[in-house]
């Protein structure tokens, strides 16, 4: 037998020459127009998901034989960990759970989803995450010389005009990272 792993692609985007231009100048604006040189006054917060349908990236073959993974096609549930830290500690951490479907009880004594007007999303939201962030704010806030950077990606759930302004109005500075820039989020290493 060997191990086989499946190559680890990245996007071609990710080392284009304008993307390494992009985070390169983005950098020395913040080396000159902030004090973010220090690890001390930054908090990263990202988030992930993950369902049972997810397979190792590694396998095992027959020497020869291309390495096959067998998964399971359920309809997962999917859950997602939203986390902050700094560079000595956890903030926080959270796992959301998707919305279960209300039963109710009907004639014959037979359970039935109950019929809802308006579809729930069963995935985060801004607002979940707004939740997020005021809870990390709310511990943040008891350590006054964290006042300073909420480091986040660029998805859309963060890049909402409402979650800067939450940050903003509490004392916070938002930064959003240039796309395809983990080596700059040390969350992504955690």
């Amino acid at each position: 037998m060997s191990a086989a792993w499946p190559s680890r692609e990245q996007p071609l985007a990710r080392n284009s020459a304008e993307n390494l231009e992009k985070r390169y100048q983005q950098v020395k604006k913040w080396v000159k127009t902030t004090d973010m040189k220090n690890l001390t006054n930054r908090i990263f917060v990202d988030e992930a998901g993950f369902n049972i349908n997810m397979k190792s990236p590694n396998a095992r073959s027959v020497r020869g034989t291309p390495a096959i993974v067998e998964t399971p096609t359920t309809r997962a549930i999917a859950h997602t960990i939203v986390g902050a830290i700094t560079a000595q500690d956890v903030i926080s951490v959270e796992i959301r759970e998707p919305l279960k479907s209300k039963k109710v009880k009907v004639d014959g004594s037979r359970k039935r989803k109950k019929s809802v007007a308006k579809k729930m999303s069963k995935e985060t939201v801004t607002g979940h995450y707004m939740k997020f962030i005021c809870k990390t704010l709310d511990e943040l806030d008891k350590v006054p010389e964290m006042r300073n950077f909420y480091i986040m990606d660029n998805t859309p759930i963060q890049t909402s005009e409402n979650i800067t302004k939450l940050i903003e109005t509490r004392g916070y500075r938002a930064i959003h990272l240039p796309s395809y820039s983990p080596e700059l989020y040390s969350i992504e290493n955690f």
